[in-house]
């Protein structure tokens, strides 16, 4: 293939890995990347992720030939590419060894020259004319694009988004404006910036956890449930979950699939409830009844078989979890982890009215909470013994003789049995 040096410039953006550079160069071109990438001698492969496909964050590093080539490709001088592409001058000993032909070899980003984000395709356009995908080395304190309200995502997440729309969240842009003076400010006092942005990031992160139970905050609760408000957790005995166990020959199952909250079949309903309020925020796939959270697909036959075949061991304390305690059994400790969890969230806004009230709800509460931990312990002993972890390590983990603790797992499972 036969270039023209300069034919078609196309500049560097600051930050760009040079991957991305090469992907723009090839849409210049009007041919893929892969065809434009042939150009170059490569000594491994391309990183990709697990389900196929390259990680967006790939970069490249390039020889001395290699990088005349790209310069020739863009039109644009090598010391402005030196400039703008931080990983440029990072060439390995191995390529500088390589001498005549142009030669590349494949690394990700974050092990090249730090965090790779998205950049804003309509920066871009107005930079180069073209809202293509640009990828840049970018800290994460400067992720959200001011001008355009778009907080950038990171690029090595395998996720389609690129950004997050933060046109209604003003507060979140605003605090991106100053940062320049934080920054000031932690460098006068001796501090890192980067340590003062990952405290902030983290008491942050902390405070969107929480937020559900905040009992006065109305936005936050809004803006982390698709617009509907705080959600409420749907009772054991609701009438479709109990006439769906009916249905299945199985009323025990009802109460089970009522209170499994972090499962599919709830997911479901939230979305179909929220859309028949009217309270779901605007079209996509957080209202779509039918869209599958990842987390909620099912594992592949195959795939289940790899994970049994690396987790299969003798018997006894090296034995994996889900080797060794069944499937039902593990979820039933989940979903009574879940359930106590759920019942200590609600209680956080029953503090308010009569003093006789409000304690008598907060120790039935606590009663009802403490009665499914102490449920969950149980199984998990069980399930421990069961597995081949002698009696004498559970009854140390949980603080009990070890006689006390026979003495209880005999008579849960005799109560079971009846």
């Amino acid at each position: 293939m036969t270039h023209h040096p300069g034919l078609l410039r196309t500049a560097p953006l600051q930050g760009e890995t040079t991957s991305s550079l090469i992907c723009r160069i090839a849409g210049r071109y009007g041919m893929e990347a892969k065809v434009l990438r042939a150009c170059w001698k490569w000594r491994n492969y391309p990183p990709g992720h697990e389900g196929g496909g390259m990680r967006a964050d790939a970069e490249v590093l390039l020889n001395t030939a290699g990088r005349r080539l790209l310069a020739g490709m863009c039109g644009v001088e090598e010391d402005v590419l030196a400039r703008a592409l931080p990983s440029w001058g990072e060439a390995e000993a191995k390529l500088r060894a390589e001498a005549g032909d142009p030669v590349g070899l494949w690394r990700t980003g974050g092990a090249v020259a730090g965090p790779v984000a998205f950049g804003c395709r309509l920066c871009t356009a107005r930079r180069t004319g073209a809202a293509v995908r640009v990828v840049r080395y970018t800290p994460r304190w400067e992720r959200v694009c001011v001008r355009h309200g778009r907080w950038l995502l990171d690029a090595d997440a395998g996720q389609p988004l690129e950004h997050l729309d933060l046109r209604g969240l003003p507060e979140v842009v605003a605090a991106q404006r100053r940062w320049a003076s934080v920054s000031r400010r932690a460098l006068r006092a001796g501090t890192e910036p980067e340590r003062v942005f990952a405290l902030a990031q983290s008491v942050v992160a902390r405070w969107w956890e929480q937020a559900y139970g905040w009992e006065r905050e109305t936005i936050w609760p809004r803006r982390l449930h698709s617009g509907a408000g705080r959600p409420r957790a749907l009772p054991a005995d609701g009438m479709f979950c109990r006439r769906l166990g009916e249905r299945l020959g199985r009323g025990w199952l009802g109460p089970l699939a009522a209170t499994d909250h972090g499962g599919p079949l709830i997911a479901w309903m939230g979305s179909v409830i929220r859309l028949r309020r009217g309270a779901g925020g605007p079209p996509g796939y957080d209202n779509d009844p039918w869209w599958l959270r990842q987390e909620h697909r099912a594992a592949t036959m195959a795939g289940q078989l790899r994970v049994l075949g690396k987790e299969k061991k003798v018997p006894g304390s090296g034995t994996m979890w889900r080797a060794a305690v069944p499937a039902e059994q593990r979820r039933l400790i989940t979903s009574t982890i879940d359930s106590a969890e759920e019942q200590l969230l609600q209680l956080r806004g029953v503090q308010s009215g009569p003093t006789a009230e409000v304690a008598r709800r907060l120790l039935r509460g606590l009663g009802h909470s403490a009665g499914l931990i102490e449920n969950a312990w149980k199984r998990t002993a069980v399930a421990a013994v069961n597995g081949g972890v002698p009696l004498e390590e559970v009854a140390r983990w949980v603080d009990l003789p070890v006689e006390v603790l026979r003495r209880m797992l005999t008579a849960d499972r005799q109560e079971d049995d009846r």
